[in-house]
Formats: C-alpha cells, structure tokens, sequence
C-alpha cells in the first residue's frame, strides 16, 4: 500500500495570493490546489483576493474585440479532412506556362478544387470554373463548379461533385468566364492537370 505525502503548506500569506491568482486561472498544481482549497474557506483575504482577480480577468476579456473567423474556414476544414483521406485523389493544375497554379481534390464523387497561384478575379463581373475532360476524342467539357479566388488567394467555393467516375476523366481544367453563369463551353482555360493513369 503506498502513501501520499501530504502537502506542504507555505509559511508565508504572501503565496496564499499568489495560489489565489493560480486558482482563478486555473493553473495550480494538484498539491496547490489541494493547499488553496482547504485555506480559501477560512480566509477572507484570499477569499477578496480571488474576487479581485476574477473581475480583473473578466474586465481584460472585456477589452480583446470579438474576431468573425474567416469566411474561408469551413471550406478549410473540409478541405483538410479530405486531403487526410487515405482513397482521396490529388491532381495538380498548371496554367500555360507549366506553373502549379492548384490541386483539384477527390474523394469518390466529391470534390473540391484549391486555388494555389490564380489571380484574384473580381467576383461581381467573373467567377473560375472547374471542368472535367472525358475521354474520347470530341467528347465535351462538362462544367463541375464555380469559384473564385480572393484579394489572399483562398478559394471562395469549389466544391462539387462528379456526375462520371474519375475512370472516365482524362483531364481536369480551369477556365476563367465572364459574369456568373457557368457557360456550356470554357471561355477562356487558364489551368489543367490530367489525371494519373493510375487515378483511372
């Protein structure tokens, strides 16, 4: 059977304060603790003292602004969760000059295409599309989903989904288009990645 030792009382008030600041914070050891707790009743200075410090904390709280999380976040987290996927596929985009410009995500028919160098379009006179390029020779471009990239370069939007299989895609592109409508054809194809064989 083993046996605690019981814990050291200090000698001098003063650390019965500090102890207080602890014990408003929340920050004590389990053996200060123990020591403030069974002091606290039987001591109206500490008692003042954890008073004191509890108004001062929440009159700093007071003072730290509220702060709105980004409007990117929740497509962040998303993001996140399906690049830890084990089955999720990533095919990077490349604009015409061979610069990885982003990564479209794939995790059975979902999807979500990542910005990572597009130019911030201004979203009230155009919008980036995602398109899939099946395979077959004069098969069309089948648009996926709209998005835009902001003045820090997140990507607003993005996600969607694949009406076909990742088998039955050869390629992925970007296009730029004007206003807000996704057209049936790309206007203007600023980026694509193609598909890994072994994706297929």
């Amino acid at each position: 059977m083993t046996t605690s030792n019981p814990p050291v009382v200090p000698d001098d008030h003063e650390l019965f304060v500090e102890l207080a600041a602890g014990w408003t914070l929340d920050t004590l050891t389990n053996a200060d603790e123990v020591i403030f707790s069974e002091h606290l009743p039987v001591c109206p200075p500490c008692r003042r003292a954890v008073v004191e410090f509890s108004e001062a904390l929440t009159a700093v709280a007071a003072q730290v602004p509220d702060v709105a999380p980004p409007p990117t976040l929740g497509e962040r987290i998303r993001v996140i969760a399906m690049e830890s996927a084990p089955d999720t596929t990533s095919v990077r985009l490349t604009d015409t000059v061979g610069n990885t410009v982003g990564r479209v995500l794939v995790h059975g028919n979902q999807l979500h295409v990542m910005a990572e160098g597009l130019p911030h379009n201004k979203a009230r006179k155009s919008t980036y599309v995602l398109w899939s390029l099946p395979h077959g020779e004069g098969a069309p471009p089948r648009a996926l989903t709209p998005f835009d990239v902001d003045r820090d370069g997140a990507t607003l939007g993005g996600a969607g989904r694949l009406e076909a299989e990742l088998v039955n895609i050869s390629a992925f592109a970007v296009s730029i288009e004007r206003g807000r409508a996704m057209p049936e054809s790309p206007a203007k194809v600023v980026a694509s990645g193609a598909v890994a064989s072994e994706a297929r």
